[in-house]
């Protein structure tokens, strides 16, 4: 029985030294391949399925439009799922996200994960019509790593600002 548990103590480090071990490009790698996912999933796709396999169970979701609008990733997932509902009845407009290029930053938060963060634009996509820029923003992706996949954790979603008004220097 002793060596099961000192078995799975071992493994457990081995998990969470993972992501201090990585070196920074491989780090920054992995973490936009996730970040690019995330968006995909939400905008590109409207993939709830898809986007449940990239949520901590634990994600919480701040926004400066909204406070918290999600206090766990089964609840981001489900708002997702009515958001692309919606989309392909009609009822909300489609949005697309384009990353502001060379804005993101990718930190290593111990053993933890990363942080990403950064700059985006959105624009609204109306059927049949052209699409409209409708604002900016910034971001903080809290990433948590999980054995050998990204989990977004926390997002801070701040300082959106209507397309009309210059972006801030960071």
């Amino acid at each position: 029985m002793k060596s099961i548990l000192w078995l799975t103590i071992a493994l457990t480090i081995c998990q969470v030294a993972s992501a201090a071990d990585r070196s920074p490009s491989e780090l920054r790698t992995e973490v936009l391949d996730a970040e690019s996912a995330l968006y995909r999933a939400v905008f590109d796709d409207c993939d709830a399925d898809a986007l449940a396999k990239l949520v901590a169970p634990e994600l919480e979701f701040f926004h400066d439009k909204g406070g918290q609008v999600a206090k766990s990733g089964a609840e981001f997932v489900q708002a997702i799922r009515g958001s692309g509902a919606n989309r392909r009845g009609g009822k909300e407009v489609r949005t697309r996200r384009e990353l502001v290029a060379g804005s993101v930053a990718v930190h290593r938060m111990g053993h933890y994960g990363a942080l990403a963060a950064g700059s985006h634009r959105f624009f609204h996509r109306p059927v049949g019509q052209a699409e409209v820029p409708t604002e900016h923003a910034r971001f903080a992706n809290l990433w948590r790593l999980d054995g050998d996949r990204w989990l977004l954790a926390r997002v801070f979603s701040y300082e959106h600002m209507p397309s009309s008004t210059p972006p801030r220097a960071p």
